[in-house]
């Protein structure tokens, strides 16, 4: 009876420490894809003025 008690905690263990190893590498994983991703940005500029802006601006009536 004293045998099974130890195996079933033994099992407990095992199985918690093999879950928290795969959170652990699965948030690493995770980190490391968004830190690549996140590092090549693609952005779309568009100039409201092209060239060069006058300082004096005649109006026309």
């Amino acid at each position: 009876m004293k045998l099974e008690k130890y195996v079933d905690k033994e099992s407990k263990r095992k199985k918690f420490i093999l879950i928290s190893i795969s959170v652990i590498v699965l948030i690493s994983v995770s980190l490391l894809l968004y830190k690549t991703f996140a590092s090549f940005t693609e952005s779309a500029e568009f100039p409201m003025m092209n060239g060069k802006v006058d300082y004096f601006v005649t109006t026309q009536p």
